[in-house]
Parts: structure tokens; C-alpha cells; sequence
């Protein structure tokens, strides 16, 4: 038995009255009227056409597949990546306190050592820094993301350098501290003045 490629019924090819042949390959009807049909158009119908047909069939179904796994798999890494932000912002802005509280002692020594101006940066930094820790404590994974996405598309050159002229102004920072705290130490006696007050 085989399928009339037309209406897909199963015909006996060996009492089968209408036939056609195409492409080196013989098809079977069950009626004249399928047969007209695919006389008329047998590309349509022929085995490589069907062939064809399953094949791409094949490959939709496969690529639906593998859209629907990469989805699933980049849903679970998100779920996995948001969770760990979630553990890890608390202590990360305990950091963060401890960063600003040790800002606002420096200031504290600067203005004592007269250093008025490197003073008032790391008083600003310390309040800055204190804010910001106060967002990512009170803040969720979700809320942060979105507030980065809106501001990377409000100000995407800001919020490209935003992260180097960062690092170069704490530089700067500890640089000034670190020359501020050596200033103000007591120079070191001479070792003959040493020697004379000790005799």
C-alpha cells in the first residue's frame, strides 16, 4: 500500500487505475481528480517536495527547541546571578559604612592638620559613599538593575567613565591623605642630637 500524495489516502499500487510519473518516481491516486491535481502541479507533490517540507519542519521544531532551552538556561543563570546579589549587597554595603566611616575620620585629621580642602573631598566622599550604601541596603536586586539599565541609557558615556574617574579621584585622594599624614609627623632627631641629650 502507499499514500496518494494528494489527498493522502492509502492506495493498492498493484490495482491502482491512475498513476503518474515525475522526477524518476511513480505516483499512485485513488481518483482522477487527485491525480489532475497533481498533474498540474507535481513539484508540489512530488517525494522531494514532501521531503523538503519535513526537513524544514525538522528544523523549526529544532530551533524553537534550542530557543527554548537557551531561554530557560538564561533564566535560571539570572534567578542564580540575582540571588547571590541578593546575599551579597548587604555586606557589601557594610563595606561600604566602613569605608565612609574611616572617610569622615581622615577628614576629621585633615582639618586638624589644616588641610582644609582634601579635607572637604573626603567629607563629600564620606557622604556620597554613606548614601549609596544606604541604596544598596535598602534597595532590591530588581530595583538596583533597573536604575543602572535607566541610567546606561540616559547617560551611557557617564556611565562607561563613570567607573575610571572614580578610580583616578580616590587615587588622588589616598595620594593627598598618605602626604598630608607624613607631613605632619615629627622630624626625626639627628644622630648627634641624639647622642648630646642623651648625654
Amino acid at each position: 500500500m502507499v499514500k496518494d500524495p494528494v489527498c493522502k489516502m492509502e492506495v493498492d499500487e498493484r490495482s491502482a487505475r491512475y498513476r503518474s510519473s515525475y522526477a524518476g518516481e511513480t505516483y499512485y491516486f485513488c481518483s482522477p481528480g487527485c491525480k489532475r491535481e497533481f498533474d498540474t502541479n507535481p513539484e508540489r507533490y512530488s517525494v522531494q517536495s514532501a521531503y523538503r517540507s519535513e526537513t524544514g519542519e525538522k528544523a523549526g521544531r529544532f530551533a524553537q527547541k534550542a530557543r527554548e532551552t537557551g531561554e530557560q538556561a538564561a533564566g535560571k543563570a539570572q534567578s542564580r546571578a540575582k540571588s547571590m546579589a541578593a546575599e551579597r549587597k548587604g555586606p557589601a554595603a557594610e563595606k561600604l559604612d566602613s569605608v565612609a566611616h574611616a572617610l569622615r575620620q581622615t577628614a576629621q585629621q585633615l582639618h586638624g592638620q589644616q588641610q582644609g580642602a582634601v579635607a572637604r573631598y573626603a567629607d563629600s566622599a564620606a557622604e556620597k559613599i554613606g548614601r549609596f550604601s544606604t541604596y544598596l541596603r535598602e534597595q532590591d536586586v530588581d530595583g538596583i538593575i533597573g536604575d543602572a539599565e535607566d541610567f546606561a541609557r540616559r547617560r551611557p558615556g557617564l556611565f562607561l567613565g563613570g567607573a575610571f574617574f572614580a578610580g583616578v579621584a580616590l587615587s588622588r585622594f589616598l595620594k593627598s591623605s598618605r602626604a598630608a599624614s607624613i607631613g605632619s609627623r615629627p622630624a626625626a632627631m639627628p644622630a648627634e642630637a641624639e647622642g648630646e641629650a642623651a648625654g
